[in-house]
């Protein structure tokens, strides 16, 4: 099981984000997380993936002016409206 990251721990969030570090920094469960797929997912490699901060953080901006939590789909285009 991977470690629970502490803000202590990461007070400059990295740019790029595990899905544990993503999760965390929206303050949602990693299943949660998996299960809405809120932003695109950026391949590193074929078995690394991460998101990037500022996707995270539109989408937040999205759910704080009454987006619906639908789907991926509706997510992202609320961001560019």
């Amino acid at each position: 099981m991977a470690h629970k990251l502490t803000l202590q721990e990461l007070p400059d969030w990295p740019l790029l984000m595990t899905i544990e570090e993503a999760s965390r920094y929206v303050g949602i469960s990693v299943n949660l997380f998996r299960t809405l797929n809120p932003v695109q997912k950026i391949y590193i490699s074929e078995k690394s993936v991460r998101y990037h901060r500022e996707d995270l953080k539109a989408w937040v901006q999205v759910l704080k002016h009454g987006a619906p939590i639908t789907s991926n789909d509706a997510i992202i285009k609320g961001m560019f409206n």
